[in-house]
C-alpha cells in the first residue's frame, strides 16, 4: 500500500490566514487554452506530454522553503513531533498551477527557436 500525504493549503488556525490566502494565484492559464490550440495550427509539428507528478518535479527556491513547513509524527505519537519543509511545489497550494505553467513555458522556450 502506498501512502500519499495531501496538504490542505486552505487550512488555517483561528485568527490567522491560510497559505492560499497569502499567495497570489497568478493568471488563469485555462483561459490561454484556445490560444495554445491555435498555435498548434501555425507549425508543422506540435509537442504534447503526459506530465505525471509534474508538481513534484519543480523545486522550490531556498528562500521559499520555510513557508512550506509542516509537522509530522509517526503512529499518532505527538511526543515525537518533527518539523519538515517541502523542497518541491505542493499540489494543493493556490499558486501551484501557475508555477507549473510558468515552468513549462520557460523550459519550452528553446523549442520556439526551432519553429521554421
Amino acid at each position: 500500500m502506498k501512502i500519499r500525504p495531501v496538504f490542505d493549503g486552505s487550512a488555517k488556525e483561528k485568527n490567522s490566514s491560510s497559505i492560499n490566502e497569502c499567495l497570489g494565484k497568478g493568471p488563469n492559464m485555462v483561459e490561454l487554452i484556445l490560444s495554445i490550440i491555435n498555435k498548434f495550427r501555425l507549425c508543422k509539428f506540435g509537442i504534447t506530454a503526459d506530465i505525471e507528478k509534474a508538481f513534484l518535479q519543480i523545486g522550490l527556491q531556498e528562500d521559499d522553503k520555510p513557508f512550506l513547513r509542516f509537522l509530522w509524527w509517526e503512529n499518532g505519537d505527538k511526543e515525537n513531533t518533527k518539523i519538515y519543509q517541502h523542497k518541491r511545489v505542493v499540489f494543493e497550494i493556490s499558486s501551484s498551477p501557475f508555477l507549473l505553467g510558468a515552468t513549462l513555458e520557460a523550459y519550452s522556450q528553446p523549442l520556439h527557436a526551432l519553429k521554421p
